[in-house]
């Protein structure tokens, strides 16, 4: 009886420990735990740069029905000084992209402030209509900066380059230079005031050429008078606006 008991057990298939899970644990991933922490850090930190670096891009258009070419848009094009219009479409694309059409659109909206949200983790562009608002006193002459600012909630003011203002519409000093600072009291509430945030100011021949090169604007198939006009911004309704302010001039 003893020899049948161990003959089977000798032909009794062994386990293979290799593919047992707390040893795959054991072998594979314990004594390698340091490199595997490393890299989920690495790949953490470049998420979170890429997060708070890169913000989202939306695009709007807009179709016009244009009319005949008419005396108004001849003098126009001449004021703009271009030359053999070939038809309307083609008159209207360089009217909309000409510098005329974009500085004008740029001082109206006062695209050439810009304020963004610096979250812990993204950051995020305000819209033309924020409650708060900068204009320069001297359009013509801005010089561009990028500064951080932050609110004391506590007081209602806001910190500029360590001055404090209240939060009400008053002319402030920034870099040197005069702005208005618009304050609309009634929507404050939509403000985070916990982070904070940066102003960046561009002269307005560069402004205006950033929404020159941005603005795209094409015909709706071959024989028809349609226009399609496009823009793209980190913020829906600041391009909306664009788009709007463009074809309204």
């Amino acid at each position: 009886m003893d020899v049948k008991s161990t003959s089977n057990s000798k032909n009794k298939p062994k386990e293979n420990p290799a593919f047992h899970p707390y040893e795959i644990i054991r072998k594979v991933i314990l004594p390698f735990w340091p490199v595997y922490l490393i890299c989920l850090t690495i790949a953490f930190l470049i998420s979170k740069f890429k997060l708070q670096s890169e913000m989202p891009i939306f695009e709007v258009g807009a179709k016009v029905v244009l009319h005949q070419d008419n005396d108004v848009d001849k003098v126009m094009m001449q004021e703009l000084g271009i030359k053999e219009p070939q038809n309307s479409i083609e008159n209207e694309i360089q009217i909309l992209k000409s510098t005329r059409v974009s500085t004008e659109v740029t001082k109206r909206l006062g695209a050439y402030t810009r304020i963004i949200q610096i979250g812990d983790i993204s950051k995020a562009a305000m819209p033309f209509t924020y409650p708060i608002r900068f204009k320069a006193a001297m359009e013509d002459s801005i010089k561009p900066f990028n500064i951080i600012f932050r609110f004391d909630e506590a007081n209602q003011k806001i910190i500029l380059e360590n001055r404090s203002y209240s939060l009400v519409s008053q002319k402030v000093l920034i870099q040197e230079q005069i702005f208005q600072m618009t304050v609309d009291a009634d929507r404050l509430d939509v403000i985070n005031m916990n982070n904070d945030y940066s102003l960046q100011v561009l002269d307005i021949p560069t402004s205006a050429q950033l929404i020159s090169d941005g603005l795209n604007a094409s015909k709706v198939g071959e024989n028809t008078s349609i226009l399609s006009v496009s823009f793209q911004d980190l913020v829906v309704s600041n391009a909306e606006m664009i788009v709007n302010e463009a074809l309204d001039i």
